[in-house]
């Protein structure tokens, strides 16, 4: 996939500091409630993703999860692209 990266240069360049900060400020308060979902249902064995067990697998529904190895998925659990 290519990507023009002068196009976000000139999309960065155009924002005033401020602006920048609050983005910077927003993704840090979504990383931080997205960690804490994580170790909330890592605790209880649940993907916070998807509400399905770690060790569950729907092959028509992937999850970030799998890749947490639990339920041993293989190559063709994945659709083709």
């Amino acid at each position: 996939m290519h990507r023009n990266t002068m196009q976000y240069k000139k999309i960065f360049d155009s924002m005033s500091p401020e602006h920048i900060e609050e983005m910077n400020q927003r993704q840090e308060e979504e990383h931080i409630k997205q960690a804490y979902a994580f170790k909330v249902g890592y605790e209880q064995d649940i993907c916070y993703l998807c509400g399905k067990s770690f060790k569950t697998i729907s092959k028509n529904e992937p999850c970030l999860h799998w890749l947490l190895r639990q339920c041993k998925f293989k190559k063709k659990d994945f659709p083709e692209y």
